[in-house]
């Protein structure tokens, strides 16, 4: 006699159910309303069924699921280089709708495989155990957390986290629950650091990286936050969301109501900082990284900022002192001059064609004294920071080149409206895309836009060769510079002989490059951006694609094909120019370069990507490679 089976209506939805997430029933639930995956809010369903979610392997015969037509707003810099019709064309995609689905597994860090929907129900007791029974242990991490976030995202004054680290262990010591809030921020510390050492990998697996963020989401709803302020909350909430996403390319929404909380809490007053009672430096970074965030949020999308600069200008920047930790606070004060010039360019679309004109002679000023104050900042943190001081500068080089780049797109773009898109329904079919008549088009980029995408792809290779900063590897992996790539890649295909020798550069580049970047120019103008080419693509390959997920590694294995593409073009060009390539290669970067290679683990590369497939009708080459310019 067979069994007898339990059968139970579920009345849980099927998202609650699948994830063990705690259902309110209602309809869309409240979880999937916070989680934004009302779709999935599905009741009646059969348990047989699952939903796909880690370990769920998708038929090939899966059905597909039509989107509903929704309108997007695109603004008229969002792709800066393209003509109205191919805009439209662009625009027209579905892009928020589109999703890679893999059928088999990527063997790269395990950083890739966390997913923020993942969230585990937990009581207060399951979260109190996750705290290190042993405060020396969770000072250690806490010690962790200020070498390897810290420098970046300097928003937590020491003093104040050990106060903090304090007040939760006496109380688990007394057996009496802690203040909620300073719970929340030991949680982001926590999870910070599991997140960081995963990302270098010095932990294989994500476990305790999602137990860490199932505890901070179960206590951020606890606290009703945002709806309830709290600045513990509110540092926590940045420094969690932020390592997971350091482009803040997912940060539009949650960036302004970001601010809001501050403002409410009074960090938008100068007066706030002399009565807080907390580390003053650590607060007014917080402050100007809320408006950072909301800004390179903005920028991402094409659009302009909601802050504005009367907030910037409201608190006061966070002083700088000669010591290493000053050389943080420099590398952040710097970003925040960057992000303020953004702000002035993100408005230049907008403008009158009369008055634009006027406008742009100050704007260029102000990006001459921004190239001024940079210079000056780099040279502060190299000074103040010998072991990681070439990194933060290159970082520092490197955003502003994109600040230029995209004022030039800006400039050259023409007079277009702006767009109202309606989005459609995947079309089914596999959409052929033949690269080279791509490459073969007139459209080609100006001297200067070359010169900009070769000085940073250069100052790109020097950050990722600087020795002893894997700790950053979380921050790193957002050099997502595909499309600067592909400028280059397309100028050599069109150009292959140009010159572009450093004494032709503008003055603000001159005083920008390194001795070691002058070297390579120097040596030899044209062929100097051949090698560049091959020694960044060899370095992102073995570094960061391994931490990259799906979108970003298709991306560059496209990038690449294309770079070979071309290399074969010319062929006969570098055949017989290999005495010159070769020479170029001993110059002191492209040495370093090759010298780190050795360092890191090899991984084959083709063979990596064997392991993967992907659904065409998915993947629009046409539409990855307009992308590659909408940010400059």
């Amino acid at each position: 006699m067979s069994p007898i089976k339990r059968r139970r209506t579920i009345k849980s939805c099927k998202y609650c159910y699948e994830h063990k997430l705690k259902c309110n029933k209602a309809s869309p639930c409240d979880n999937c309303v916070r989680l934004k995956v009302e779709e999935q809010c599905i009741y009646g369903f059969n348990k047989g069924n699952p939903l796909p979610g880690k370990g769920h392997q998708g038929s090939t015969n899966d059905v597909k699921v039509a989107h509903t037509n929704r309108t997007v707003f695109k603004t008229k810099s969002y792709y800066p280089f393209f003509s109205n019709s191919i805009n439209e064309r662009v625009l027209s995609a579905s892009d928020g709708d589109e999703e890679y689905h893999f059928k088999g597994k990527l063997k790269g860090n395990e950083i890739t495989n966390f997913n923020k929907l993942e969230i585990e129900m937990m009581t207060m007791a399951d979260i109190i155990s996750l705290i290190p029974t042993n405060k020396a242990s969770m000072y250690l991490i806490v010690d962790t957390y200020f070498a390897s976030v810290d420098p970046i995202l300097p928003i937590l004054g020491q003093n104040d986290l050990s106060s903090t680290v304090e007040a939760v262990y006496l109380s688990l010591q007394n057996e009496v629950i802690a203040e909620i809030p300073q719970i929340c921020l030991l949680f982001s510390v926590l999870f910070a650091v599991s997140y960081s050492n995963v990302a270098k990998g010095e932990i294989p697996d994500i476990l305790l990286c999602r137990k860490y963020y199932s505890a901070f989401e179960v206590l951020l709803k606890e606290m009703n936050f945002p709806v309830k302020p709290s600045l513990e909350a509110l540092q926590a909430f940045v420094i969690t969301n932020f390592i997971i996403d350091p482009n803040m390319v997912d940060f539009l929404t949650e960036s302004s109501m970001l601010i809001r909380v501050a403002q409410q809490l009074g960090l938008h007053k100068e007066c706030f900082y002399q009565m807080s009672g907390k580390d003053q430096q650590s607060l007014r970074l917080l402050w100007h990284y809320l408006l950072y965030i909301e800004g390179s949020s903005s920028v991402v999308a094409g659009l302009p900022f909601l802050s504005s600069k009367r907030m910037y200008e409201a608190v006061h920047m966070a002083s700088i002192d000669k010591s290493q930790h000053g050389s943080y606070i420099a590398f952040a004060n710097g970003r925040f001059a960057i992000n303020n010039f953004f702000r002035i360019i993100m408005t230049l679309g907008d403008l009158e064609k009369a008055p634009r004109k006027k406008v742009l002679s100050g704007v260029e000023k102000h990006l001459n004294r921004l190239y001024a104050n940079i210079s000056q900042i780099c040279a502060s943190i190299r000074s103040y920071n010998t072991s990681h001081g070439e990194y933060f500068a290159s970082t520092l080089h490197i955003f502003v080149f994109r600040a230029h780049l995209r004022f030039r797109a800006l400039l050259s773009e023409g007079y277009r409206t702006e767009q109202i898109i309606v989005s459609k329904q995947t079309n089914p079919t596999v959409k052929a895309f033949n690269v080279e008549e791509f490459l073969e088009t007139k459209h080609s980029f100006d001297v200067l836009t070359i010169q900009l995408s070769l000085i940073l792809l250069f100052y790109t290779l020097r950050r990722l060769i600087e020795q002893d900063c894997a700790v950053y590897d979380w921050y790193t992996r957002g050099s997502t510079v595909m499309q600067y790539l592909f400028v280059v890649i397309k100028d050599i295909y069109l150009f292959p002989s140009s010159n572009y020798a450093f004494i032709n550069f503008p003055p603000e580049l001159q005083n920008s490059a390194s001795k070691d970047i002058i070297e390579c120019l120097d040596t030899n103008p044209v062929f100097s951006k051949f090698v560049l080419i091959e020694e960044l693509m060899k370095v992102l390959e073995i570094k960061l694609a391994p931490l990259w997920r799906g979108d970003d590694l298709y991306k560059f294995f496209l990038v690449r094909t294309i770079k070979e593409k071309v290399w074969k073009v010319h062929e006969r060009l570098v055949r017989q120019n290999a005495f010159e390539l070769e020479t170029l290669r001993k110059c002191n970067l492209f040495q370093a370069g090759r010298v780190h290679i050795d360092l890191i683990k090899s991984l084959n590369f083709d063979e990596f990507m064997k392991q993967w497939e992907f659904d065409k009708t998915q993947f629009d080459m046409e539409k990855i490679l307009m992308n590659w310019l909408s940010e400059f």
